[in-house]
């Protein structure tokens, strides 16, 4: 038998792996060779996510931004932080890649759910911002989402006192207005929610966050060619520039089927545009960026290249890995459904036909519970009456026969 056969595969000792996601911190125990995909589904399998192609695994950097895990490459050798006390390595989960339409594409209430938190902390955090009038929106189904419907008897004033649901800004910006004018103001916003569910709301909440301009898009400082400051934004559809003043409204916009290729070298970034056919319609790119296209010629006509700058060579790789990532999502949104995703889909379309039997089961049994209530109050209110009406009457016949036995005994003695 070859000696190489005979070879067991190198193991490193176990390290401690903390993940933190916005619903919980959860703990393994894993072999410091493991490669991140390993501790990747490890999360997945225990907070029982399918949908896993939006997240990723990352800690935070020296600079405070996000540094994205390579999932196909071991822990150890992505220079991760490691605790100085036992070697443990904290890292975080979080969607790194977002769906065009959050309330038609997201399948899985988990996901949802990840998503509502996610969205949530970056509206509190300012790094997404809204108007009070949406913020307090935004707030009313927060509330909804964590305490259910609204109680008059439950939810008295001074129940949101230590509740942490409107951006600071917002705060700052009517700093006449107390906290509890700040609960009058959400709390007949909250009641109008009735009979939502916690996925119900959150799913409103994510409705109104994604129409956001900033929302769902990845912010890069760069410069153009003559040295002007830029940010570069990257979404879900498209990749665009805007004014250094600006991060609303952009100056250009590339559709991920109009780039052709990207690449860079140092702090240098190049992005090759999709050829246009001489007619002017554009050849839709159906392959991974960074794939050879085929050599057929196709009379076209070559577009300029879009080139720009970072100050950081390291920032030109995280920018390649989110672009590579937005477009292998947006081509596969626009190509037939895996059997996995229409399993997917079909189980949640079950499983949201179960839950409305079983409200529609809750809301006639709480009907009929409150009919029965109403009854036996009735029938109460009536027994109540007809002692009152019994009393009244018998006290009335005391004092006739009273009357009648004082009249009788004057006709005697007369």
């Amino acid at each position: 038998m070859p000696l190489n056969l005979l070879k067991k595969k190198k193991k490193g000792k176990q390290i401690s792996v903390k993940i933190s996601t916005l619903d919980a911190d959860l703990n393994f125990s894993v072999d410091s060779f493991s490669k991140a995909n390993y501790v990747f589904d490890l999360v997945c399998h225990t907070i029982g996510l399918r949908e896993t192609w939006y997240f990723g695994l990352a800690y935070t950097g020296k600079n405070g931004s996000l540094v994205w895990l390579k999932l196909d490459k071991r822990i150890i050798d992505q220079n991760v932080p490691r605790s100085s006390e036992n070697g443990s390595v904290e890292l975080k989960f979080f969607a790194k890649f977002y769906p065009e339409v959050l309330d038609v594409e997201l399948i899985q209430e988990v996901t949802r759910h990840l998503f509502y938190l996610q969205l949530q902390q970056l509206v509190l955090s300012e790094k997404l911002t809204c108007t009070p009038e949406a913020a307090i929106l935004l707030a009313s189904y927060a509330v909804q989402a964590k305490f259910g419907d609204y109680d008059e008897e439950i939810h008295k004033p001074g129940f949101l006192a230590n509740e942490v649901l409107l951006p600071q800004q917002v705060i700052d910006q009517y700093q006449s207005v107390t906290g509890q004018m700040w609960e009058a103001q959400i709390t007949p916003w909250y009641a109008g929610h009735h009979g939502l569910t916690r996925d119900e709301a959150e799913l409103e909440y994510l409705k109104i966050v994604q129409e956001f301009e900033m929302s769902g898009v990845e912010y890069f400082k760069i410069k153009d060619g003559n040295g002007l400051d830029l940010w570069l934004g990257i979404d879900a559809k498209s990749i665009s520039m805007y004014p250094f003043s600006d991060k609303l409204h952009h100056t250009k916009s590339y559709q991920w089927s109009q780039l052709a290729d990207m690449s860079y070298c140092g702090n240098k970034f190049v992005i090759k545009q999709t050829q246009k056919l001489a007619s002017g319609a554009t050849l839709n790119r159906r392959f991974p960026l960074g794939t050879s296209t085929s050599n057929l010629n196709l009379n076209v006509s070559v577009l300029e290249d879009l080139v720009f700058l970072v100050d950081d060579p390291e920032v030109n790789k995280v920018i390649l890995d989110l672009c590579r990532g937005n477009h292998e999502l947006f081509m596969q949104r626009r190509s037939v459904d895996s059997m996995e995703i229409q399993q997917m889909k079909e189980q949640a379309r079950e499983e949201k036909a179960r839950k409305q039997l079983e409200r529609t089961r809750l809301e006639k049994e709480k009907n009929l519970r409150l009919m029965l209530q109403n009854e036996k109050k009735e029938i109460e209110e009536k027994l109540l009456q007809f002692q009152e009406e019994h009393r009244s009457t018998g006290e009335a016949l005391r004092r006739s026969e009273e009357t009648a036995d004082l009249l009788g005994g004057e006709g005697q003695s007369g």
